[in-house]
C-alpha cells in the first residue's frame, strides 16, 4: 500500500498565495498654481470651468480669461490653447462690449 501524500489543496488563510507588499499610497497630485487673484469662476459642465484672474506678468497687469479642465485623476489643469488677456489699456473697452453683450442677452438692447 501507497503513502498518503499530504493534500496540495491548502485550507484557511494560509490558503491565500503570497502576495509581495503593494507600494505605498503616493499622495494626491495636485495642479498647477494658479497665477494672480481669482475673481470668478464660471462653470462649463462637470469637468469644465472658465477662471478669471486678475494677474501680472513682468510687472505688467492683466486680466486673464482661461478654460481649466478636471482630468480623470481629479486634478484641475489650465487649457493650453482656450485662453486669453486683457491688457490694462484695453478693460474699458472690454468692459463696454460685455455690458452690451449682457443688453443683448437679455432683450434689454
Amino acid at each position: 500500500m501507497r503513502a498518503k501524500r499530504p493534500s496540495r489543496k491548502a485550507k484557511g488563510p494560509a490558503a491565500l498565495p503570497f502576495l509581495p507588499e503593494a507600494p505605498p499610497l503616493l499622495p494626491a497630485r495636485e495642479g498647477p498654481v494658479e497665477n494672480g487673484k481669482r475673481l470668478a469662476t464660471l462653470p462649463r459642465g462637470l469637468s469644465e470651468e472658465m477662471r478669471v484672474n486678475w494677474s501680472a506678468f513682468n510687472g505688467h497687469p492683466f486680466l486673464h480669461l482661461r478654460l481649466w479642465k478636471c482630468g480623470l485623476d481629479g486634478v484641475w489643469r489650465p487649457d493650453p490653447v482656450r485662453g486669453c488677456t486683457v491688457k490694462v489699456r484695453e478693460l474699458a473697452s472690454f468692459s463696454e462690449a460685455v455690458q452690451v453683450a449682457l443688453e443683448l442677452a437679455t432683450g434689454h438692447g
